[in-house]
């Protein structure tokens, strides 16, 4: 009788149960660190996670437009209503970017669960565990998980979808179709980007059980065949035209050979870091030919769609996050297969020991996670950013001080969500004169805008650095600069980037001057800054408001409270007094004034 090789053990010797929900959940709590420390901050807030707030926003106030452009989720945002739906339910509890940002980093922590259930599935627990550390970990995945962006929920029903195929292969449970069609379903109103999500489950069940590949179709396509439907019935007149202008967007712009150009593409995002290369190469590990099929088959059906379309994934990496499930997966294969060998090879079980040995390149990520998040994240995403969101919130609280409802300004949509009038930016401006642009590849009807986007009707303008760095390059857009500089709009407001113009046809040069020294502006951002515990900038607000209304007593008091919150006793004593030189009654500074142990004597002391 021959003698049991201990190596022959190895594939189906699984860790202590006991040990595996200990190690996944440190490895969820890792994950849930690396997304939701200082959120609302970090990183950097970036246009298209304003674009996703404005098509919220515009959903569920019932608008239905984006600027001054009625939008029907295409054309000039694609972006499907399900997504949107979650988002402005969420906003509806507060309106503010902190809200969806949490919702998307708690879609980056669920999928690292599903991603252990996967390698569990697929292989063994260990294969689980080492592919959800791996994607725990990676910089890029925690980076977009902490923006807001549709590919995050749609990466989560891919990694669903993947893990109930993978289920039905064992089980043959009926039910099982139905979720994996409604998961398709729901995917397709989430971004356009799923197409290879159905490829895969329809190629998944063809092989698997082609019995079941008809109702999988069924189930899977009925929302986005109802939607476009609805789109069709609602909103005909528009409907073809904008189809028309998304297959321009799809097709892309490539002047190389179609397969020259995917493959560039494919080699670009293999050389992004070594996470994706391992990933890749991972998934030619999968043991057993049907497996391989089905890892590489998965990774190929979601890669193609976004390569026949995106050439700068290395930069704007965000529509490839939903990739990065299978690849992690890949890098837990790999990790698991060559401990495997290595152990077969020793005859001893070390497997635990050479896993561990092989995971080490990948902790440095962990190393630049603490840093990132604790320091700011750096993309090359960031040279298209909003730098500084607090000169943001500054520059829409300016516009909104001296704006009514009615009103109309130029910005970009990084202003949209926060300003109380109309708004449009200068591609909107020029497409109301037929004129095409990236987003806008189609003429629009001029029915089709809410409102007289004319920069001549717009009472002020605002340059930012999308403007500068992406929208002056649009057609038509130099020309309205041209003219406004021309016609000697005159600067009212700076805040870092933003540079606020307004319109001499609508203000006279007196209330111009008015503007500029509204003592509510000062007040406003001086309570901003000290909400945020920035106590110098809160100081200079309220002082440059002093020098406009030199005996304001509410005024006086913020500056008091802000010294007194500094720790600044002599400052915060002699600003409280001044405050009762205009106001004696004024209990706020009274009680303050005994808590830093003043004795109040008679009025002017």
């Amino acid at each position: 009788m021959l003698k049991k090789n201990p190596s022959d053990e190895f594939e189906i010797k699984e860790i202590n149960s006991k040990y595996t929900i200990i190690i996944l959940i440190i490895i969820v709590l890792l994950s849930a660190l690396f997304r939701l420390w200082d959120l609302r901050n970090n990183p950097k807030w970036y246009g298209d996670e304003i674009g996703y707030i404005n098509s919220a926003l515009s959903l569920i106030t019932g608008k239905l437009s984006l600027g001054a452009v009625k939008w029907i989720f295409l054309i000039p945002w694609p972006s499907p209503p399900f997504y949107n739906i979650v988002n402005g339910v969420l906003l509806l509890f507060k309106r503010d970017i902190l809200i969806l940002r949490l919702f998307c980093a708690f879609l980056g922590v669920i999928t690292t669960v599903i991603i252990y259930l996967i390698g569990k599935e697929f292989l063994n627990k260990r294969v689980g565990l080492i592919s959800s550390f791996v994607f725990a970990i990676y910089p890029l995945a925690i980076n977009i998980n902490r923006r807001v962006f549709p590919h995050n929920l749609a990466m989560l029903f891919i990694t669903l979808a993947f893990y109930f195929c993978l289920v039905y292969r064992r089980t043959k449970d009926k039910n099982l179709l139905f979720l994996i069609g409604i998961i398709c379903a729901l995917a397709s109103l989430t971004t356009y980007w799923v197409v290879g999500l159905f490829i895969f489950v329809y190629m998944f069940f063809f092989f698997v059980d082609r019995k079941q590949l008809k109702i999988v179709f069924l189930l899977s396509i009925s929302l986005i065949v109802i939607f476009f439907l609805w789109l069709f019935l609602q909103y005909r007149e528009y409907f073809l035209s904008d189809i028309k202008g998304m297959m321009r967007l799809a097709s892309g712009s490539r002047d190389k050979n179609f397969i020259t150009y995917i493959l560039q593409n494919y080699y670009n995002f293999f050389n992004i870091d070594y996470f994706i290369a391992a990933g890749i190469i991972g998934l030619l590990f999968a043991p057993k030919l049907e497996n391989r099929i089905i890892i590489i088959g998965l990774f190929l059906s979601l890669s193609f769609e976004i390569f026949r379309q995106r050439e700068n994934i290395p930069v704007f990496f965000y529509p490839a996050i939903i990739l990065v499930p299978v690849l992690a997966l890949g890098i837990g294969i790999m990790i698991s297969r060559i401990s495997y060998f290595i152990t077969k090879l020793t005859k001893r079980q070390i497997t635990d020991i050479v896993v561990t040995f092989i995971i080490i390149p990948f902790l440095p990520f962990a190393y630049n996670d603490f840093r990132q998040c604790s320091s700011g994240f750096v993309t090359k995403m960031d040279y298209w950013a909003i730098q500084n969101h607090i000169d943001l919130e500054e520059t829409a609280i300016f516009v909104n001080a001296n704006v009514k409802e009615e009103d109309f300004v130029l910005a970009s949509s990084n202003l949209w969500w926060l300003v109380k009038c109309n708004s449009a930016d200068l591609v909107q401006s020029a497409a109301q004169n037929g004129i095409t642009s990236d987003f806008i590849p189609v003429p629009l009807d001029k029915n089709r805008f809410i409102f007289d986007c004319d920069y001549k009707k717009a009472k002020y303008l605002i340059i930012d650095n999308l403007v500068r760095r992406w929208m002056i390059s649009q057609n038509g857009v130099i020309d309205i600069l041209h003219n406004i500089e021309t016609e000697g709009w005159k600067k009212v407001f700076e805040r870092g980037e933003y540079v606020v113009y307004a319109n001499p046809l609508i203000f006279k040069e007196k209330e111009q001057n008015i503007i500029i020294g509204n003592p509510y502006i000062y007040s406003v951002l001086g309570k901003k800054y000290f909400d945020l515990k920035l106590y110098d900038n809160a100081l200079l607000e309220f002082k440059k408001c002093l020098a406009i209304v030199p005996n304001d007593e509410i005024t006086h008091l913020n500056i008091a409270i802000t010294y007194h919150v500094k720790g600044d006793k002599e400052n915060a004593i002699r600003e409280y007094k001044r405050t009762l030189e205009i106001n004696p009654s004024n209990k706020e500074a009274i009680a303050n004034l005994k808590s830093l142990g003043v004795e109040l004597q008679l009025k002017g002391e």
